[in-house]
């Protein structure tokens, strides 16, 4: 899979419930969400477990997995993987996240335990749309890291499509915690034997068709 691709994958998973046009006078709360997930793409490794549900009822799930070199993608059960280090996948600064929100309220929620961990929710909700329709989302912390551990967003404007969610749900794991499942690393040394075949093949004077897989 093309670096181009799956940095569109990290792109949709990482950002989807957050990278919306800027609004003013953001609220101080909303600030806290922010750093938060600016934080999570500067650690070390990341694991994004999503699930989305459709109009219809149905429901898909994808995981995107990132380490200090790699990505690796889950979609349907098939597995795909990409060169990306950390400074390639980091986001801006927390300011430069703030403008690209949209929130027009965000509120500090109850604490509790999620996972064996204090945790606080964070309730946000989007500014009105031309038609009416308020998104809103919830996005757990915890207390001790600051990282996001579990987001939740649902949307009532009707779908552009079929292949747009109603509601998003993710849960989030770091470095300890996050386990490469074994197809995973089955598609990426897949992809590097790829690679070195093709060097081997434009180093005999083959024409190394496709280029390395980077």
């Amino acid at each position: 899979m093309s670096k181009r691709c799956i940095l569109g994958s990290v792109a949709i998973l990482g950002g989807a419930l957050f990278v919306v046009p800027a609004f003013a006078d953001t609220p101080v709360d909303c600030s806290v969400i922010a750093q938060a997930k600016y934080q999570q793409w500067k650690q070390p490794r990341l694991s994004i477990d999503r699930s989305k549900t459709f109009e219809d009822g149905s429901v898909k799930t994808d995981m995107l997995i990132v380490t200090e070199r790699t990505a690796y993608k889950e979609d349907r059960g098939s597995w795909t993987s990409a060169a990306i280090s950390i400074g390639e996948r980091a986001l801006e600064s927390p300011d430069g996240i703030m403008k690209n929100m949209r929130l027009a309220e965000c509120t500090k929620g109850a604490s509790s335990d999620m996972d064996g961990q204090s945790v606080t929710a964070f309730n946000y909700t989007y500014a009105t749309d031309a038609h009416g329709f308020t998104a809103r989302g919830t996005m757990w912390i915890a207390d001790k890291t600051g990282l996001p551990v579990r987001e939740e967003f649902n949307e009532p404007a009707p779908p552009a499509n079929d292949k747009i969610a109603k509601a998003i749900s993710a849960t989030y794991l770091y470095d300890g915690d996050v386990v490469i499942p074994g197809r995973a690393q089955v598609a990426e040394a897949r992809r590097l034997n790829n690679n070195a075949a093709v060097v081997r093949n434009m180093q005999s004077g083959g024409g190394g068709l496709g280029g390395p897989q980077q």
